[in-house]
Order: C-alpha cells, then sequence, then structure tokens
C-alpha cells in the first residue's frame, strides 16, 4: 500500500486492489473508495444539479463519548435542540463533515428559522467553500430482526421528503441550495440495501441531495458498541 502523508481536511490517497481515499480525523479515519471521492467532489458544485449517492466506512480508535471532536460539534452538543436522541451523531456528523470538506458550522437546528414554521426541519447547516449546506443526519439500524428493503425505503423517503420540504421553507436569511443528507450505518448490508433502494426512487424525491452513507460498525473486540450507539448516538 502507497500513502502520501497529508494534512487533516486533506485525504491521504492510497493505492491497493481497490483504490481508495483516507480523510484522517483527531480519533478516526474515513475510508472511501476513490470513485466516491471524485463524484463527491462534483456533487458540493453549487452548478451540479443531478442527487449524487455516495458511502464511506469510520474507523474509530476510541468510543464516541473519548473521542476529541471539534468546536463545532461540541457546541451542537451544548445548545438546545428540538429534542429526540440524535444529538452525538449529529455531532460527530458535523466532525467528519470538517474533517473531509473543512465544513464550519453556520447555524444549529434550533438557530434555523423557517416559514410555515410547522414545517420539516433541518439538523444543522455548514459553509463548504463559501457555499451553505442543509445537514440532515439520520441512522440506519435495526434493534432487532434484518434491516429490511422495506426499511431503507421508509428510512430514505421520510428523511428525503423532509429535506426537501426544510429546503423549501428555511428562511432566506439562512437559505442553502442544497443538502446533505448524512445516514450513519451500523453494518455494510444496511449500507447496501440503502444503495439499491435509493438508485429506484422517482428522481423528484433525490432532488439536488448530497446522500452520504457512513459505515460504522462494531469493531470486533468491543461487545459493547451495539449497546453504546443505541444508548450515546
Amino acid at each position: 500500500m502507497v500513502r502520501e502523508i497529508t494534512s487533516k481536511c486533506n485525504p491521504v490517497v492510497t493505492t491497493s486492489s481497490a483504490p481508495s481515499v483516507m480523510y484522517i480525523g483527531s480519533d478516526y479515519t474515513i475510508i472511501e473508495p476513490l470513485s466516491c471521492s471524485m463524484i463527491t467532489q462534483c456533487g458540493l458544485r453549487s452548478t451540479f444539479s443531478e442527487s449524487v449517492f455516495i458511502r464511506n466506512s469510520l474507523v474509530r480508535c476510541k468510543n464516541f463519548s473519548r473521542m476529541c471532536l471539534n468546536d463545532d460539534a461540541h457546541t451542537i452538543m451544548r445548545l438546545p435542540n428540538a429534542g429526540g436522541t440524535s444529538v452525538h451523531s449529529e455531532a460527530l456528523s458535523c466532525d467528519v463533515l470538517a474533517t473531509m470538506f473543512g465544513a464550519k458550522l453556520l447555524a444549529t437546528e434550533m438557530e434555523l428559522k423557517y416559514w410555515p414554521q410547522n414545517s420539516k426541519i433541518t439538523d444543522y447547516s455548514v459553509t463548504i467553500r463559501g457555499q451553505v449546506f442543509g445537514v440532515s443526519v439520520t441512522r440506519a439500524m435495526k434493534y432487532r430482526g434484518t434491516f429490511t428493503t422495506e426499511d431503507a425505503v421508509r428510512l430514505l423517503t421520510k428523511k428525503l421528503l423532509g429535506v426537501n420540504a426544510s429546503t423549501k421553507a428555511v428562511l432566506k436569511c439562512f437559505r442553502w441550495q442544497k443538502q446533505i443528507l448524512h445516514v450513519w450505518a451500523e453494518r455494510k448490508y444496511m449500507a447496501d440495501r440503502l444503495q439499491l433502494v435509493y438508485e429506484a426512487l422517482p428522481p423528484e424525491l433525490r432532488a439536488n441531495t448530497l446522500v452520504i452513507v457512513t459505515v460504522c460498525e462494531k469493531r470486533s473486540e468491543e461487545r459493547r458498541v451495539g449497546k453504546e450507539c443505541r444508548s450515546r448516538w
């Protein structure tokens, strides 16, 4: 394996049987196929109007509770949100987007404003290369049984409908041209099913959303991780 050492926020390109790109975080590494990385760079452009689906994997060195996350991630954890138990997945998402793209937090969930006020909402917004993106975060996981195709359909349909609705309703002072839907997947097979379902969705539902599925599998030496994900994420 050949590595090119670069600083944080710049990818490390590796060559092997399947070329990949590594983004080095403080306590984790994001591994992404080189083909996905190239597609992502197109998807981030404001002039690129097609829908994009990419997938990568997070390999962590520490449990979430011991990770050294950036200031923006801590802001998301510290400020009030609209309820629910996803604040930790949103914080880690924010840190990962900063590691991959140099994203900077612009507004948290409760700072974003919409009209009408009962519209669907987005988890946070960031700036990437001078462009504003809304970011919605969700989790593909199954407490009991197998994550099925029907589960994938429900998850993507619900979240993409919400993404499209919040993009239309967000006030002009917070407006973005496109959103990132960041999906945390507990297992690789879940990402496989999400991708198959995504490709069959109507174009108007996919719109110009950049869907990033990050697989964060259980580490073999830790039987507690599944329980950790449910309690902390």
